[in-house]
């Protein structure tokens, strides 16, 4: 929003931020720009509802392509570094739990 020169408060944006979840930053800023143009043709200003509603007319990549993004998430596993940290500290925890087999 501040790119845009635009200011909601701080609870709206959780509010929102809580919608995008799904969403990459490139979609997030597409719907922002929806958002915008939709308001300034009713010469209003923009609010949270107006992103919310541009966010649900947009599903998100993850979710148009859940298949292909499981498969990139899993051949990711062990192979690459995460850009989060939250993200990392999952998949190391889910690589340390052992499977316990008996053998005969």
């Amino acid at each position: 929003m501040v790119k845009k020169n635009r200011n909601l408060s701080d609870e709206d944006i959780q509010e929102v931020a809580k919608e995008a979840y799904e969403y990459s930053g490139a979609e997030i800023e597409a719907a922002v720009d929806n958002a915008l143009w939709k308001v300034f043709q009713e010469k209003g200003a923009i609010t949270k509802e107006a992103l919310i509603e541009s966010l649900k007319e947009t599903k998100p990549l993850s979710d148009v392509m859940s298949t292909e993004v499981t498969n990139l998430r899993e051949m990711a596993k062990g192979r690459f570094r995460y850009a989060s940290s939250a993200v990392d500290a999952q998949v190391k925890a889910e690589a340390s739990q052992t499977l316990e087999v008996e053998v005969e």
